[in-house]
């Protein structure tokens, strides 16, 4: 997951400077949303989810921050899947979504990193066990 938040705002970063030619003032649309992107977008009320649609329609003129958002939130959702099965074939079509020569290269980077560790990222859907707390402890 937190190799899909940091793609997305890769993504949301490149998009703000390539759209307005500078990097995010507190005015700008996207900049605005940096913190609603990185929500899970199942906890997100209607009325922010309309905040988030509005500055996603007004600072994103080629969707590429909302197609970032969508996988991000297609990855939580394999988290969540119950099914081996299902979570293989939902983690199948992210890989294929993401690593596809028609995304942002940041997507295509991310679908290279999630198909190299496949395997791993499965195993969870096995022993429902992440590697969180090794991560934390290691960056301290």
């Amino acid at each position: 997951m937190k190799l899909a938040n940091t793609a997305l705002d890769e993504v949301r970063r490149r998009v703000q400077r390539e759209t307005t030619g500078h990097r995010g003032h507190k005015e700008d649309p996207l900049y605005k949303s940096r913190k609603l992107l990185v929500m899970k977008g199942s906890e997100l009320d209607e009325e922010t989810t309309a905040r988030l649609e509005s500055l996603l329609s007004l600072g994103d003129p080629t969707a590429e921050v909302a197609l970032a958002y969508r996988v991000k939130e297609a990855l939580a959702e394999f988290y969540e899947l119950d099914s081996p099965e299902e979570a293989r074939e939902c983690l199948t079509a992210i890989v294929t979504r993401s690593s596809s020569p028609v995304n942002t290269p940041e997507l295509q980077k991310l679908g290279r990193t999630l198909k190299r560790w496949f395997e791993k990222i499965m195993a969870y859907h096995h022993t429902h066990l992440t590697n969180g707390p090794t991560e934390g402890l290691d960056n301290l």
